[in-house]
């Protein structure tokens, strides 16, 4: 539950930047921490059979993108509520990650593109980009953000075709596993460390920015 609470202004927070210096360390753990939760469990309960919304909409992956772009931004948000970050992070995570997937299974399937890669790097990249909309609210230069989360959508992409063959009958069942395994646990990661790291870079527009405590 969110407290409008104020604590009293420090010179941490009153220094201008988004994530005060003190903080950062912790704030930095805990972001990628449930980042990389949320965005490997959401990802894979999306496209489970649990999902009871998979495909009733669209059909094109529009529906598993809400639900794990829902599941990650709620858990990012959880972290950013102390700075004053507005719910609507969370409304645009998840349409920015519905729409995403809906455009690479589009280009995977509809368009006769089978290029995983690709798909991983428009999924991650275009679902994350549109969470600038918010930030341009709070911080000076938020259209950085856009840039900031595309460097983990590459690595993650690149990882992706080191790792994963086209084909999982290109070699044996259980070492496609653990491959599989490390990657989606590796993106998940790599996303909450750059994610918050790139956060921390932000100055705020208003400098009586005060924390809420929680």
């Amino acid at each position: 539950m969110e407290s409008n609470t104020s604590t009293p202004s420090s010179p941490q927070s009153l220094s201008g930047l988004l994530i005060p210096c003190g903080e950062r360390r912790q704030f930095i753990l805990l972001f990628t921490l449930l980042t990389g939760l949320s965005l490997f469990i959401g990802v894979d309960f999306a496209n489970s059979p649990y999902n009871l919304l998979r495909g009733k909409i669209t059909g094109a992956g529009f529906e598993e993108g809400l639900i794990w772009g829902a599941m990650v931004g709620t858990a990012q948000w959880f972290v950013l509520r102390k700075y004053r970050v507005s719910r609507a992070w969370i409304i645009v995570t998840a349409l920015g990650c519905a729409i995403s997937m809906f455009l690479a299974t589009l280009l995977t399937f509809r368009l006769g593109m089978v290029d995983s890669e690709g798909n991983v790097f428009v999924a991650l990249w275009l679902g994350f980009a549109p969470q600038w909309f918010v930030l341009s609210r709070y911080v000076k230069r938020s259209w950085i953000w856009i840039w900031i989360s595309l460097l983990p959508a590459v690595l993650a992409a690149t990882l992706w075709t080191i790792l994963i063959p086209t084909s999982p009958l290109t070699e044996d069942f259980s070492l496609y596993g653990i491959k599989l395994l490390i990657v989606k646990i590796s993106q998940s990661l790599i996303f909450g460390v750059i994610t918050a790291t790139g956060l921390c870079l932000f100055r705020r527009r208003n400098l009586d920015y005060q924390s809420v405590s929680n």
